[in-house]
């Protein structure tokens, strides 16, 4: 049996942020926050980095 596990850090918690993907991931989390929550961008930028320090994730918030 092979069992394989994938692990996917969308928002920091693991990694650095220097690395060129994730101010990528920065603008599609703050994208599906402006779409879900109907915010306008800088409030959202604002929610997800609030999420982020609160619960260490963005879709835990």
């Amino acid at each position: 049996m092979n069992n394989k596990i994938w692990l996917f850090d969308l928002d920091n918690t693991l990694h650095d942020a220097d690395a060129e993907v994730f101010p990528r991931l920065h603008v599609e989390m703050t994208r599906y926050i402006m779409s879900e929550l109907d915010m306008a961008e800088e409030a959202a930028t604002l929610l997800r980095q609030h999420y982020w320090r609160i619960y260490g994730a963005t879709l835990k918030g």
